[in-house]
């Protein structure tokens, strides 16, 4: 046969063809095979993979090891073993309202003033018992009060020697061996300044004087007769210079509290003396804003949160009545005196620094008070304080 003959090579180029042609066919099919199969694996690894996940998201701490947990609380137990005997719970009309401090074995306790109110004031000890106590005096600037409390088994605290520090571990003992909470120093001491008082006037701020601009319905400053145009000249006798001074005057006071202003109207210069209010809270349809609403879970903040000279502020979470009672450290020594539960993780505490000299004033106070024995539970001023509210800042 001849090599060269052109029906060979088209006989051997038809079989190469061929040939090729079953090749790639039977190669695709495989190549193909092979992808699913793969594409198979990989969807059902994945869909494994997914099915696990929400398992694995769920596989959170358990409650009794978080903060607040039994477990967590009884890391701590000692403290809180050594320490319950200067503790007391307090009650008002049988419902409880506060902790309370022993500062000396007489039964003089310390707690927070702005929970209590005109009715029967009872304590229970670390023994179980319930016994009689009694306002004697009270500090509002610093919510606090003294009372005298009718036992003599109660254990003056102990001072720390130094003050607490950021990341100090602190616990809040009650009147049971277990703490009430556990939690971090998170903030170093600062001042937390109450809710700004008005009298209801916005101020004309391109005047040189502070002279008002407009008076605003339902406050204050409308019912006393102030009218726009008027000049202040004077509060509380010191002259003021401009309306800023007028406002960074006024930030010192709360609700409540008055001030005299020396007016001028024209020609005529008059005094008056007008009492300042915090306006109600309108955000939202429920009256609560949004961090408002978050400082509620769990508990609601304290009935005074806010307007402290000092504070403390750690992560303990603490409910509304645990307030009035030690802060102490590892060591069982009070470092403070649970004020307020300002948030959902936010305390805070009167350090002792501002407690010792505060306790020698009270003291002396209650010599008077504790003489009369027919003495009445009221407090000098009201027990509520109102929440922040968005407000403009000309307004005052």
């Amino acid at each position: 046969m001849n090599r060269n003959d052109p029906m060979i090579h088209r006989l051997r180029f038809g079989v190469a063809m061929d040939t090729v042609a079953v090749r790639t066919a039977s190669t695709k099919p495989r190549r193909w095979m092979g992808m699913w199969v793969v594409l198979v694996i990989s969807v059902f690894g994945m869909h494994k993979v997914l099915a696990q996940a929400p398992a694995r998201s769920r596989e959170r701490l358990a409650l009794d090891h978080a903060k607040s947990g039994e477990s967590t609380l009884n890391a701590f137990q000692s403290v809180s073993r050594a320490t319950r005997r200067s503790v007391v719970k307090i009650d008002l009309d049988g419902s409880t309202v506060a902790l309370g401090m022993a500062i000396d074995d007489q039964g003089l306790v310390l707690t927070k003033a702005s929970e209590l109110a005109s009715g029967r004031l009872t304590c229970w000890l670390p023994s179980g018992k319930e016994v009689s106590a009694r306002l004697l005096t009270s500090d509002d600037r610093n919510d606090v009060a003294l009372l005298r409390v009718a036992s003599k088994e109660l254990k003056a605290v102990s001072w720390a020697a130094q003050p607490a520090k950021v990341g100090q571990w602190v616990v809040t003992p009650g009147v049971s061996e277990l703490p009430q909470a556990v939690g971090i120093v998170s903030v170093p001491p600062r001042r937390i300044l109450h809710p700004r008082a008005l009298m209801g006037v916005q101020m004309d701020r391109k005047a040189s004087m502070a002279r008002v601009e407009s008076v605003l319905d339902g406050m204050p400053a409308k019912e006393f007769g102030i009218r726009a145009g008027d000049v202040f000249l004077q509060l509380n006798g010191t002259a003021l210079a401009d309306s800023d001074d007028l406002i960074r005057t006024l930030r010192e006071f709360r609700e409540g509290e008055s001030v005299t202003l020396r007016v001028k109207r024209g020609e005529e210069e008059f005094e008056k003396t007008i009492p300042l209010k915090t306006p109600k809270n309108d955000a939202g349809s429920q009256g609560l804003d949004r961090s408002e609403r978050m400082n509620r879970m769990g508990s609601t903040p304290s009935n005074r949160s806010e307007g402290f000279e000092l504070v403390i502020q750690h992560d303990s979470v603490l409910q509304n009545w645990q307030c009035g009672g030690p802060l102490v450290n590892l060591e069982g020594k009070v470092v403070g005196l649970n004020i307020a539960r300002a948030g959902r993780v936010a305390s805070y505490a009167l350090p002792s620094s501002l407690l010792r000299p505060l306790l020698d004033r009270l003291k002396v106070q209650a010599k008077k008070a504790d003489t009369n024995t027919t003495g009445s539970n009221l407090l000098p001023t009201s027990t509520l304080e109102p929440k922040r509210n968005p407000k403009s800042p000309r307004t005052f």
